[in-house]
């Protein structure tokens, strides 16, 4: 992956606090407000207009839209017609009081997408975008803690957010808040963003948005992934792989007649592997294919490309898409690489041509180092026609 990919885009989202104040000081730890007095500041990203135009426009699944209030959603049938919504019933909701969630806002809007998929590349994780329009004066939910990480984006309108002490801390993303089971503690601070300002808060830190005026915000959701779930892929293939893990406790385990000194050296020996670095480095391994996996594939260009197709010549300009996925590593002889999602594994002798092509990103066929000409517009065209590169043309720039 190509993390640089994602820095410009999250270093202005987080402006002026640098990357480093950030992943040092408040990453994981504390909760992060920044006041701009800019309201246009997400203008780029997303308007009013914007939501005006998706909402009335397209033909939005009832999945991908919530409406409530005071964490009592709105019937689904109230406001659809089959499987879509009905916006003008989601208005007349919304005109009585009721918040509106889009959920998964990225698949529904470029600039958003590009959000998240600078995330994904700075931070290694899963990234999400919710967007919540709240009447003045109204909240969608009860004082609650989310499961993941989220930055907070004031497109409109203010809120005010009071947050509370959690029992809880870190809650897995596998764990979801339950008002009559999870206790919210004492107050312990607020803050009101303003259009244009942002908000990190921690998963794990309990919150209750109010909007003070009509307020309309972008959640983005960071799922990450933590040291439990490190010792849940060990788990995997320890067991797969140490049959004497896989046996049964002895007949009567647990009472009186247990040889419990018995029990502690078995489970001492093999808890020993869930120590070896090279398990443990392995299932790291494991997760972050995962997370590549995972990862949106920017094909934008490429159909063109296959309707309308060129001859790779020697100047030819050809790109790995700014935030597609990039990776290389070698094995004997053999070369795995993968680019923009696609995974392929060809000879060794091809990594320095690859390294140079996961790093520039943006070059001219002959540019390649170490191969004839021939061999660079060979594997140039491959990769094309895989779908790991395009033709470079001026409206494949992020912000189209």
């Amino acid at each position: 992956m190509d993390r640089s990919s994602g820095i410009d885009a999250i270093s202005r989202l987080i402006a002026p606090c640098s990357l480093a104040e950030f992943s040092e000081r408040y990453w994981q730890r504390d909760v992060l407000v920044l006041h701009r007095e800019n309201q246009s500041y997400y203008d780029e990203i997303i308007t009013i207009n914007d939501i005006d135009d998706l909402i009335s426009s397209l033909s939005i699944p009832t999945s991908h839209i919530d409406v409530g209030k005071d964490a009592v959603g709105a019937a689904k049938d109230s406001y659809s017609r089959g499987s879509y919504i009905r916006p003008s019933d989601v208005l007349r909701l919304h005109r009585q009081g009721q918040t509106i969630i889009l959920r998964a806002l990225h698949l529904w809007n470029l600039p958003v997408r590009r959000l998240c998929d600078s995330a994904e590349a700075f931070f290694h994780n899963t990234s999400q975008a919710n967007l919540y329009m709240t009447p003045q004066d109204t909240r969608s939910s009860y004082p609650h803690w989310d499961a993941h990480d989220i930055f907070v984006l004031q497109v409109a309108g203010s809120k005010r957010w009071v947050l509370y002490e959690s029992p809880l801390q870190r809650p897995l993303y596998t764990y979801e808040f339950d008002a009559e089971r999870h206790e919210v503690g004492p107050e312990i601070g607020e803050f009101t963003l303003h259009a244009g300002d942002i908000a990190y808060v921690p998963r794990g830190v309990i919150h209750n948005p109010i909007a003070t005026g009509y307020s309309v915000h972008i959640a983005l959701g960071v799922l990450v992934k933590t040291w439990a779930d490190v010792f849940a892929a060990m788990y995997e293939d320890i067991t797969k792989g140490n049959p004497n893990i896989r046996a049964s406790l002895p007949i009567k385990f647990g009472n009186h007649e247990y040889d419990m000194e018995k029990c502690m050296s078995e489970f001492s020996g093999l808890a020993a592997a869930f120590t070896d670095p090279s398990t443990m480095h392995s299932a790291v391994n494991k997760i972050s294919a995962r997370v590549e996996a995972n990862r949106w594939v920017d094909t934008k260009g490429m159909f063109i490309d296959f309707a309308t197709p060129q001859t790779i010549t020697r100047d030819s300009i050809v790109e790995l898409p700014a935030f597609a996925s990039a990776a290389l590593s070698i094995k004997e002889d053999k070369c795995y690489v993968t680019l923009n999602g696609v995974d392929l594994v060809v000879p060794s002798v091809l990594a320095s041509a690859l390294d140079f092509i996961k790093k520039v990103r943006r070059f001219s066929v002959h540019e390649i180092p170490d191969m004839s000409l021939a061999d660079k517009i060979s594997l140039v065209t491959r990769l094309v026609e895989e779908g790991c590169l395009r033709l470079y043309r001026d409206d494949h720039s992020p912000s189209n």
